[in-house]
């Protein structure tokens, strides 16, 4: 038995460091990087999203959210063309076109990507609220923002439209888009049609501009702190891969216990 047990023994002392000096040769893990950013304008043909008329310096203005979700998109495909030419920039639409969720969502999740590359899903949109005084923009995401996410997203929007703009918070959103996307999804609400003060500093042609200028140089900001916090690799391992299902609903999002915010068809 002794003999035996300095057998085993001779051999571990062997073939150890041969098995911990091969293990130094591995191939480093890959790191995983944003190739691609797909611009999702919210809505379109028959579903108009929010809709508004306001009073603008005597003259009454009709506002439609599949417009300017739209406009917006285009100027911003145009801004991070010129600003990211190593990547793939993508819109899900590009013309007053009906797409259902479902096929987004399918379209979304079947653009081909090497293993070490990712995309990232931009959706914007226009917010409304039965309380004519609520204003600012918010976010939904299907993964959990860091301060440090946060204080990149203020800091755009702050150099660009002062404190005027309201800030209103990032959330955890349970809607169709972040919810079935298998890739980082971000639903960018831009402000409030129905209230008349974001109406006069975001939807005119000056305001639309300076939304995709903010939106450009933030993206851009955030393609560096998903490379610094390494947080592709970190969303893949808890990526969330159910089957898509076709939800025909209206998504009525709860901010707070006062307000219900309504977007019209969901996202």
């Amino acid at each position: 038995m002794q003999k035996l047990m300095i057998f085993f023994f001779i051999i571990w002392t062997i073939a150890f460091p041969l098995l911990a000096e091969d293990d130094l040769y591995l191939e480093p893990q890959k790191k995983i990087q944003v190739s691609t950013i797909i611009i999702d304008p919210g809505h379109g043909g028959l579903d108009h999203g929010a809709v508004s008329q306001h009073q603008i310096n005597g003259e009454l203005v009709s506002l439609i959210e599949k417009t300017i979700t739209l406009n917006i998109a285009q100027i911003l495909k145009e801004h991070l063309e010129k600003a990211l030419p190593d990547k793939r920039i993508l819109l899900s639409r590009d013309n007053d076109t009906l797409i259902h969720l479902a096929d987004r969502i399918t379209y979304f999740n079947s653009i081909p990507l090497e293993l070490d590359e990712t995309a990232i899903i931009l959706s914007i949109h226009a917010n409304s609220s039965y309380n004519k005084n609520r204003r600012g923009y918010e976010l939904f995401t299907n993964f959990d923002a860091d301060s440090l996410f946060t204080k990149i997203l203020k800091s755009e929007f702050t150099n660009t439209f002062g404190n005027d703009l309201p800030f209103l918070g990032i959330m955890n959103g349970n809607h169709y888009l972040p919810r079935n996307a298998q890739v980082p999804a971000i639903i960018f609400e831009m402000g409030f049609l129905s209230n008349e003060e974001d109406v006069k500093m975001l939807y005119n042609p000056s305001g639309i501009e300076k939304s995709a200028g903010a939106l450009a140089r933030w993206v851009c900001a955030l393609l560096q702190y998903f490379d610094d916090t390494s947080f592709v690799a970190r969303f893949k391992e808890n990526a969330d891969n159910s089957d898509v299902v076709d939800m025909n609903v209206v998504d009525m999002n709860v901010v707070d216990m006062n307000v219900v915010d309504i977007n019209v068809a969901g996202y």
